[in-house]
C-alpha cells in the first residue's frame, strides 16, 4: 500500500466520523426543541385553565354574593393579587346597607363581635327608619384624613336578644400600642429598648431620633405621660357582668354597652368595650316616637360637644397640652343639683335632626360619687337620663374622645328591659306526664308500711290493746255540756273588762274551761262613725249652743254623776268669741243709726 492510498482511507474514516458527529447535533438540536415546544404547550394550556377556572369563579361570585361563595372563592383563587383584591372587597361590603344584605349574614351574630358595625348594617335611625353612611360617622371638626375624625361612639343599649333572654355583658379594654397618635412612639421605644416609665432617658432620646412632623417630641411625650399617669394607672381588669343579678332581693336584666369606635383603613374596629347604664325603663322615654309608634329617649345621632373634668385628679399642663390638641376642654367638674359630683362629664347634644330630643342636659359620665349601691345596677337601664361609666372606663373615654365625635344610640324599645321575664320550667315528670294521653298515666297507688303481726310478736299485742280501747271509747254515749238560753234580752249583761281579763288568763292556762261567753250571748258592737261636718256647720253648732245657754241663764247645774263633754272648754272660748264679734256688730248698727 502505497502513501496515497493511507491517506485516502484515513480521509474516508474522518468524513465518516464528522457526519456521525454532525447527525448526532442535529438530532439533539431536535429533542431540545420538542421538549421545548412541549413546554410551551403545557404552560400556555395551564395559562388558558388558569383564567377558564378564575373567570368560572368571578362568575359564580357575580350571581351568588353570599358570605359562603366569598371565601371559598377567595381559597380557591391562585393569584396573589386577586385574592387581595377580593378580600379588600369582601371588608368594604360590611360598610355599606345594601352590600351586607347580599352577604345574607345574621346581623345580631355580627354585631355581637363587632358592634361598631351597627350604624352601617342596620336601619338604626328608627325615626326616619334609615341607616347611616361612612360619611355619616366622620367628625367634620376635622380634616378627613385626620385620626380625630375617624372617631365615633356608640351606645348598644339593648338589654335582650331577639329572643327575649338577657345578655350580659364582657368588657374589653383598649390596646394602647394599636392607637394612631401613640402606636409609632410605643413601637420605636420598645424597638430601641427603652423604659417607658422613665421620663429622663424617653426625653433624651426623642431629642435625636424622633422625626414625625404632625406630633413634635414635645407633644408625643406629653400624651404618653398624660395617659400614663392620669389614665392607665387607674386600669383594672375588665369585668364580666352576668345575664341576670340580683340587687337588695330584685332581678334585673344586664346587656347594655357602650363602645368606642374606630375607622382604620377600609374597616371599622372595635377600640373598647365598656358596661353602661342608660335611662330608667320605668321613668318616661317619650321625647321622639320611632316610625312605628315607639316611645324613644335618646336620638339616633348625637354628638359629645364638651369635656369636663374629674374630681380625684388635680388639673396639670400635660392636661392642658392634650385637651388643646383634641378639643374644647375645662377643668371644672359638673354637679348634679349642686351637691352631687359627676366626674369626666361629656355633654351629650342631639343632632339637628331630632329637635325633639335636643335641650336635654345628659351626658356621659362616671357614676355619682357618694352612691353605694350604683355600681351594682351597672349594664341595666335605671340612671336619669346620662349613661353612667366605671372609673377607668369614664378617664379613657374622655381622653380619647375629640370634641363634637359622633354618637350613636342603638336600641330597640321592646329589647330595652330592666327587669327580666322569668318562666318557671315544670320539672321533667310534669312535661312527661303531659305529653302521654289519659288512658296511658295510672295512678300509682300509695305505698304504706305493712307490719307483719304474729300472735306471739310485741306489735300484735300493742295493736290489739289500741283495737279494744278503740272499740270502748266508740260505745260510750257523747255527752256535751248543756247551755242555758237566755229567757230574755234583759237576762244578757255585758261582760266586764276583768271578767274578759280572767278568761283570757284561763284559756292560756287550758287548766280549767271558764264559763265564757257564747256568740249568742254577746253584744253586738257597732263601730260609731263620727260624722264629718264642714266648718259652717260646726260654727252653726256653737251658735245654737250659745243661744240656748244665754236663754237658759246658765242655771243648768251639773251633776256629780255626768261627766262634762270632752271638748267643752274649747266649746266655751268659742262662744265666748262669737258673743263679744255680735256685741261689737249690734254697737257699730246702733252707733251708725243714730249718726243716721
Amino acid at each position: 500500500m502505497n502513501q496515497t492510498d493511507a491517506v485516502s482511507i484515513s480521509g474516508a474514516t474522518i468524513c465518516r466520523s464528522s457526519g456521525i458527529l454532525l447527525l448526532l447535533f442535529l438530532i439533539s438540536i431536535l429533542s431540545f426543541s420538542c421538549e421545548q415546544g412541549m413546554k410551551w404547550g403545557a404552560s400556555a394550556n395551564e395559562k388558558l385553565v388558569m383564567k377558564d377556572t378564575t373567570q368560572l369563579l368571578l362568575e359564580s361570585l357575580q350571581r351568588d354574593s353570599s358570605d359562603q361563595n366569598f371565601l371559598r372563592v377567595i381559597r380557591l383563587v391562585k393569584s396573589d393579587s386577586l385574592r387581595d383584591i377580593l378580600k379588600a372587597k369582601r371588608r368594604a361590603m360590611f360598610t355599606r346597607y345594601e352590600s351586607f344584605q347580599k352577604l345574607k349574614l345574621d346581623s345580631e351574630a355580627v354585631l355581637e363581635a363587632n358592634p361598631c358595625l351597627a350604624p352601617l348594617i342596620l336601619k338604626m335611625d328608627r325615626v326616619y327608619n334609615r341607616y347611616f353612611t361612612m360619611k355619616d360617622l366622620l367628625n367634620e371638626s376635622y380634616p378627613a384624613d385626620d385620626y380625630r375624625a375617624k372617631r365615633y361612639v356608640l351606645g348598644d343599649f339593648n338589654t335582650v336578644d331577639r329572643n327575649g333572654n338577657c345578655r350580659g355583658c364582657v368588657e374589653d379594654y383598649p390596646k394602647i400600642e394599636e392607637m394612631p397618635e401613640l402606636k409609632k412612639f410605643i413601637g420605636l421605644t420598645k424597638k430601641a429598648g427603652l423604659d417607658l416609665n422613665d421620663d429622663e432617658q424617653l426625653r433624651e432620646w426623642l431629642a435625636g431620633n424622633w422625626t414625625d412632623t404632625e406630633l413634635d417630641a414635645r407633644e408625643i411625650l406629653a400624651f404618653w405621660k398624660n395617659l400614663r399617669d392620669h389614665v392607665e394607672r387607674y386600669r383594672t381588669e375588665p369585668m364580666t357582668r352576668d345575664s341576670i343579678v340580683t340587687v337588695l332581693g330584685r332581678k334585673y336584666c344586664v346587656g347594655q354597652r357602650f363602645c368606642l369606635c374606630e375607622i382604620r383603613g377600609d374597616t371599622i374596629v372595635t377600640v373598647a368595650k365598656f358596661v353602661a347604664s342608660s335611662k330608667d325603663k320605668r321613668a318616661n322615654l317619650r321625647k321622639l316616637v320611632d316610625f312605628d309608634g315607639q316611645s324613644r329617649y335618646y336620638a339616633p345621632m348625637n354628638r359629645l360637644t364638651s369635656r369636663y373634668w374629674d374630681s380625684h385628679l388635680k388639673y396639670d399642663s400635660l392636661d392642658l397640652i392634650h385637651d388643646k390638641h383634641m378639643g374644647y376642654s375645662t377643668k371644672r367638674v359638673v354637679l348634679f343639683e349642686k351637691k352631687t359630683k359627676l366626674p369626666n362629664f361629656m355633654r351629650i347634644h342631639a343632632d339637628d335632626a331630632y329637635p325633639g330630643a335636643q335641650n336635654i342636659p345628659n351626658g356621659v359620665h362616671e357614676f355619682a360619687e357618694g352612691g353605694r349601691t350604683t355600681p351594682l345596677y351597672m349594664g341595666t337601664p335605671i340612671s336619669y337620663g346620662c349613661i353612667r361609666l366605671h372609673d377607668y372606663p369614664s378617664k379613657f373615654t374622655r381622653w380619647w374622645t375629640p370634641v363634637r365625635a359622633k354618637f350613636f344610640v342603638n336600641y330597640v324599645d321592646s329589647r330595652y328591659i330592666q327587669r327580666p321575664v322569668i318562666v318557671e320550667t315544670p320539672p321533667v315528670d310534669a312535661v312527661a306526664s303531659a305529653e302521654k294521653p289519659k288512658s296511658e298515666v295510672k295512678k300509682e297507688p300509695e305505698k304504706k308500711d305493712k307490719i307483719v303481726k304474729t300472735e306471739d310478736s310485741k306489735e300484735h299485742q300493742e295493736a290489739k290493746k289500741s283495737d279494744e280501747l278503740a272499740s270502748e271509747k266508740a260505745k260510750e254515749p257523747e255527752t256535751k255540756p248543756l247551755q242555758k238560753s237566755p229567757d230574755s234580752l234583759a237576762d244578757i249583761k255585758p261582760i266586764s273588762r276583768p271578767e274578759k281579763r280572767n278568761n283570757r288568763v284561763a284559756r292560756k292556762d287550758s287548766t280549767s274551761v271558764a264559763a265564757r261567753p257564747t256568740e249568742s250571748t254577746k253584744p253586738e258592737k257597732k263601730k260609731k262613725r263620727r260624722k264629718h261636718r264642714s266648718r259652717r256647720e260646726r260654727k252653726k253648732e256653737d251658735r245654737t249652743i250659745a243661744q240656748n245657754s244665754s236663754s237658759a241663764g246658765n242655771s243648768v247645774e251639773k251633776s256629780g254623776d255626768d261627766k262634762p263633754h270632752k271638748h267643752r272648754s274649747h266649746r266655751k272660748k268659742r262662744r265666748d268669741r262669737h258673743r263679744k264679734k255680735e256685741q261689737m256688730v249690734a254697737a257699730g248698727k246702733e252707733s251708725s243709726g243714730g249718726n243716721k
